[in-house]
């Protein structure tokens, strides 16, 4: 006798066996934390000692413990993994979020991104600019706009049908209302042709960041417009590539688009680590908010890398962070071989690898504010800096935030 499977059945049977395994070692795993969630409810119990107190330390610990539930969840990377790689087997390209501008998108090469939408306020933040800049010049400081790119390309896009994307249409408006208003700029998205081919990548593919190479390039054609314009006498050979080695750390991260998908989706990328081959010597402070601040002194390796980073754990190292230690509210370097000028960057993350790299040939002195943190105020500390030039270097996505473009 011939005995049928109902694989229907059978797959239902192992969904459920699967999701309740995961449910069953949440709780055990909740139950662990039972001293984290006593300690929760006394703080927000305090003296009370009536039942209207206690009523609202519990629903208030109940909702924190719900708010942060994503934190207690048993297998959760397994889930993320398995659900992207069923993404990846049906071919979608597309993962959407319930905020648009955290939805995954696949190019054509394979790369990952988010899309930006259509900024409205741009003449705003552009006034903002120009208004700093005005600022600045009674001071005798010049400034400069750097417009840093984005991982879709203005002439080769590599969306998928139907997928639309602003970033560079934002970039564009952008630069041309701080022209408008007399703020110079130096536009560096058409730096790198192929992207979307394949060949060259600048980017990681897991990773909304540009790849430290991409940064080196960057920096010499900054250095560029430095020289040429704002009087520095910046040794550009000291940017070329071959003054560099490589160190590849393979198939170690998993960038911050990546770990919403999963590592099977799009696979994970090597870490190239760039580093100098002639002696460097600086002094560095690093300030994040709330944690001591670092100082390091030596060569740009021992100042400027911070290899805790470099080891694979997908979900929760982010190994961008190795160049600058992963950025803060203020970092500020003193080259001890180069003698140079006083340069202060305004800037986002793609500055984490742009600035050091910029020290090497700028020398002088580098400060680098991050103004999603910096809870001082940027014209106090430039009447302290005394800065010979102040940049504004920012990606696309910057576009969005008003504290990015607020110099009170």
């Amino acid at each position: 006798m011939k005995v049928k499977i109902n694989r229907q059945i059978i797959t239902a049977v192992l969904f459920s066996a699967f999701i309740f395994t995961g449910l069953f070692a949440t709780c055990c795993k909740a139950l662990n934390d039972s001293e984290r969630f006593a300690d929760l409810y006394s703080a927000y119990l305090g003296e009370g000692k009536t039942f209207p107190s206690k009523a609202k330390a519990a629903v208030l610990t109940a909702y924190e413990s719900l708010h942060n539930i994503n934190d207690i969840i048993a297998f959760k990377e397994n889930y993320i993994n398995l659900f992207g790689l069923v993404q990846r087997v049906n071919g979608v390209r597309c993962v959407f979020e319930e905020d648009p501008e955290l939805k995954v998108v696949k190019l054509d090469n394979g790369a990952l991104t988010y899309v930006t939408q259509k900024e409205n306020d741009l003449p705003e933040k552009a006034a903002n600019v120009a208004e700093f800049k005005n600022s600045l010049a009674e001071k005798g400081i010049p400034l400069m706009y750097v417009q840093c790119p984005f991982k879709v390309q203005k002439n080769n896009p590599g969306l998928p049908c139907g997928v639309s994307d602003y970033s560079n249409e934002n970039a564009d408006n952008f630069i041309a209302e701080l022209k408008k208003r007399g703020v110079d700029s130096l536009d560096l998205r058409d730096l790198f042709p192929g992207e979307q081919a394949g060949k060259n990548p600048a980017f990681f593919k897991t990773d909304h960041h540009w790849l430290p190479q991409t940064a080196l390039l960057a920096a010499g054609e900054l250095g560029k417009k430095l020289n040429t314009a704002y009087g520095f006498n910046m040794d550009l050979n000291l940017l070329e590539a071959e003054k560099f080695k490589t160190e590849t750390h393979e198939d170690i991260f998993l960038g911050s688009i990546g770990r919403r998908v999963g590592r099977y989706y799009a696979g994970t990328d090597d870490f190239p680590l760039i580093l100098p081959e002639y002696d460097t010597h600086f002094s560095c402070e690093f300030i994040k908010k709330d944690t001591p601040a670092i100082k390091r002194t030596g060569s740009f390796e021992e100042v400027w890398i911070f290899r805790e980073h470099l080891k694979k754990d997908y979900f929760n190292v982010n190994s961008y962070a190795v160049y600058a230690g992963g950025g803060g509210s203020l970092i500020h370097c003193r080259s001890h071989k180069i003698p140079g000028k006083k340069i202060l960057m305004l800037r986002d993350s793609f500055g984490d690898t742009l600035g050091p790299f910029l020290s090497l040939a700028a020398g002088g002195e580098i400060t680098m504010i991050d103004l999603r943190y910096h809870t001082g105020s940027v014209k106090e500390y430039i009447e302290e800096f005394k800065p010979d030039l102040v940049l504004i270097a920012y990606c696309p996505t910057a576009f969005k935030q008003q504290y990015f473009f607020t110099f009170r």
